[in-house]
């Protein structure tokens, strides 16, 4: 009585000395049918190429080409292999490029929170320049205001914020980017248009139409008339600059906006008088010790030159 067919198994530990170099050999090998073509467009010398497939060849156990003086060709065991290998390795090196172009800095998603008149005025330039070069990078924007755009940034929602420079020193690092002048701002007729210059004292005794709680605006501006010795009792309080800029038109009081927020929110047609010495810096902030993708890192390192070669509203000048 015969004996029964034993199946022999292939050892599956040597696809641990299977390396993606024989294996991009090998298909070009294949590919060309010639080992002095093949080697000539993998920029390596023939003796190189034929220890590779030799390695390979090892690896999977069986013989890969048929070998003539002139040229070489698939053997079952090769065409069987190029069947299987050939999408694999074409998706790994793809796989492969795209991670280089990752860890460059050149592709990957960018969340950047900013507050309105930043996201609205500054951003999309910055982010134009940043990205022409960069066509694989996916952008995330998140708009709002300051206290927003930070919980954004704690939430890790963003890698990086675009707001004032007003903010915990400890928690955040800041890259300055530009610097806006603070405006005093009325109806018209109100005595400050004929002011080429006001002072935060000057608010003393205004009605003031005031940013709400929470805004770069409204700290910025408190801490001011606090170092002035300025004390106000708000008139009105509202979340919008651009209903702050309709309030103070309709002459409900005056108030203080950075250079800015006039192009985001479309603010015209009131009395605009610089304010003696005061500004705001625009800031690229990131968290302390949070580990930033390559291109977020690349985008801190190019912004603050992108910003300075893009042209800025009138009272914004790159730092």
């Amino acid at each position: 009585m015969p004996a029964p067919n034993r199946r022999t198994e292939w050892p599956r530990d040597r696809l641990t000395s299977i390396t993606l170099q024989q294996l991009r050999a090998f298909q070009v090998v294949a590919d060309a049918t010639n080992f002095t073509k093949a080697a000539r467009r993998l920029q390596t010398s023939q003796s190189a190429l034929s220890r590779s497939i030799r390695q390979l060849e090892t690896g999977v156990g069986a013989q890969l080409f048929s070998r003539s003086t002139r040229s070489v060709e698939l053997t079952p065991e090769g065409e069987e292999l190029l069947r299987i290998c050939g999408p694999i390795t074409v998706s790994l090196m793809h796989g492969i490029d795209g991670f280089g172009h990752f860890v460059a800095g050149r592709a990957g998603r960018l969340s950047v929170a900013a507050i309105v008149s930043y996201a609205s005025v500054l951003l999309p330039g910055l982010l134009a320049a940043f990205v022409r070069d960069r066509p694989q990078v996916e952008i995330r924007v998140e708009d709002g205001w300051a206290s927003n755009v930070l919980d954004d940034l704690d939430r890790g929602g963003s890698e990086v914020a675009i707001t004032a420079d007003d903010v915990d020193l400890e928690r955040y690092e800041i890259l300055p980017l530009a610097l806006e002048r603070f405006y005093a701002i009325a109806q018209r007729s109100h005595p400050w248009e004929a002011r080429n210059e006001i002072l935060w004292k000057d608010f003393a005794d205004q009605q003031m139409v005031s940013a709400r709680f929470g805004t770069s605006v409204r700290s910025i501006v408190d801490r001011h008339l606090t170092q002035s010795g300025v004390s106000i009792e708000d008139h009105i309080q509202v979340s919008n600059m651009g209903t702050l800029g309709g309030l103070v038109r309709e002459g409900f009081g005056v108030s203080a906006l950075p250079a800015m927020e006039f192009a985001g929110y479309r603010i015209d047609d009131v009395v605009k008088v610089p304010i003696q010495g005061a500004t705001r810096t625009v800031g690229l902030i990131t968290l302390r010790g949070r580990s930033l993708s390559p291109v977020a890192r690349t985008f801190c390192e190019l912004a603050p030159a992108l910003v300075a070669s893009m042209p800025l509203p009138d009272g914004v000048s790159a730092v």
